[in-house]
């Protein structure tokens, strides 16, 4: 019989916490915490999500309580929560996580808590954060990892984890349960690098304090990217132009789409803006210059193949598909490293499993066997390419996403790539921590990952 566990995903953008037995959360808060200074000591602060310091600084942790304080000349709003989930202050994540189970109702010993990362930790740091977490007295701590989760929940072992988030573009591989870190590509092209060109380039804003910048980001920014940007199926040129015999496949280039900007004002844009602030997740702009041309990564340029024996751009500026296919590549040449090495050795009993790998794999149960040949491995990642993030709510990033990935790849390989998009917005807002409500709901005894406990920790 299953338990009722508390749920806690985090990430750079928000906390989300609810329990196992629910289909959606039921609290979510900012990743970030707002200050300000207060003349006098504030009544029921606890309720609102603020302490009050013998300095008299608040601390705020509740979205719409953030939002009032914005106006606060004295106001400041800070980062809680770092790109792999750990607290940048773990003094005030222990403020926080009062209020969060204040706000659930609960106590810290009442349920086991599950708590999701964007990414796993190593030992050291893990075993930090569950020990500072059993000292709040929840009685059972497990710590899963997104990617994981992900394809897990979807009954999928093995595959390619594609995270559009806010802070940028992950791309994970999984295989057979297990997260290959040390192939992992990722860029800084995500949600709030798109904040920034439709604040500074399309409305001419320039917001000189974090409240603004975190305002902006949490009230109409979300909502003007997913209703008026777009995503060309096809490539752009650098004018932002499609070609001729394409262009029945997107809305002409000159109709213009409106915006009502915080209930102020009407902004107008043509779609050749909008479709250009979409395209810059697969064509990342380097560097724009006065006279509007742009210099961007070729984003199938993660290949490694380059003219003259140059090294491919940085991986901050290869895009989407670019990171996808640079992704798998490595993988790929890391099994047949792998497979190599264990081939010359003669059949030795330490290398005869011809781990996957072969870079930086000291940590040997991040390898499978090698029973899986190039071909496998291809098929395994290729037919299960699932896509995360809040910022892939772009309309018409799914079918570009197949395009371009049926072309860049077709030189590594003859299957046909399939991309899991969860139908709704919500669902795929919430993806993550809807994936691991599906694996909490197993037994405790029949949990795919060890639950930690104070008295396991002190062995």
């Amino acid at each position: 019989m299953s338990v009722k566990i508390v749920v806690v995903q985090i990430s750079q953008t928000r906390v989300v916490c609810g329990f196992n037995n629910q289909d959606l959360p039921s609290l979510t808060l900012p990743a970030q915490y707002l200050t300000y200074k207060s003349e006098q000591e504030p009544e029921r602060t606890s309720e609102q999500g603020s302490e009050a310091s013998n300095d008299s600084i608040v601390k705020v942790f509740d979205k719409w309580d953030m939002l009032a304080r914005c106006q606060d000349p004295t106001a400041e709003v800070y980062q809680l929560y770092d790109k792999q989930g750990l607290p940048c202050d773990w003094d005030v994540m222990d403020e926080q996580w009062s209020y969060m189970f204040k706000r659930l109702g609960l106590k810290f010993e009442d349920y086991p808590v599950c708590v999701v990362l964007p990414n796993e930790l190593k030992a050291s740091i893990r075993k930090k954060f569950v020990e500072h977490l059993l000292g709040y007295g929840i009685p059972m701590v497990q710590l899963l990892n997104e990617p994981v989760c992900n394809t897990l929940s979807q009954g999928r072992p093995s595959g390619i984890v594609v995270d559009i988030g806010h802070t940028g573009v992950r791309v994970d591989a999984v295989i057979d349960g297990v997260l290959f870190k040390q192939y992992r590509k990722e860029n800084k092209i995500g949600g709030a690098f798109l904040n920034w060109k439709i604040c500074d380039h399309l409305l001419k804003r320039d917001a000189n304090k974090s409240t603004e910048v975190w305002r902006d980001a949490t009230e109409w920014l979300p909502t003007f990217k997913n209703t008026m940007l777009q995503v060309s199926p096809i490539e752009l040129d650098a004018n932002h132009e499609i070609a001729p015999h394409y262009q029945h496949m997107v809305s002409p280039m000159d109709h213009t789409k409106s915006f009502l900007l915080e209930r102020k004002q009407t902004v107008t844009f043509t779609n050749k803006q909008l479709y250009a602030i979409g395209e810059l997740l697969f064509k990342p702009v380097i560097n724009i210059d006065k006279s509007g041309s742009t210099d961007t990564a070729d984003s199938t340029a993660a290949n490694g193949s380059t003219n003259g024996g140059d090294a491919p751009p940085p991986e901050k500026l290869i895009g989407i598909v670019g990171l996808i296919r640079s992704c798998i590549q490595s993988l790929l040449n890391g099994a047949n490293a792998g497979a190599t090495t264990g081939a010359s050795a003669g059949g030795a009993s330490n290398s005869g499993d011809g781990s996957l790998g072969g870079q930086g794999s000291n940590d040997s149960s991040n390898a499978p066997s090698h029973n899986y040949t190039s071909e496998q491995l291809q098929s395994m990642l290729l037919t299960n390419i699932l896509v995360t993030g809040s910022t892939s709510n772009i309309q018409g990033l799914e079918q570009r996403l197949l395009n371009d990935i049926s072309v860049s790849l077709n030189d590594l390989t003859t299957v046909r790539p399939k991309i899991l998009f969860k139908p709704t917005k919500l669902d795929r807002t919430f993806q993550s921590w809807q994936a691991a409500t599906t694996l909490c709901r197993l037994p405790l005894r029949e949990s795919l990952y060890a639950w930690e406990t104070l008295e396991r920790e002190t062995k």
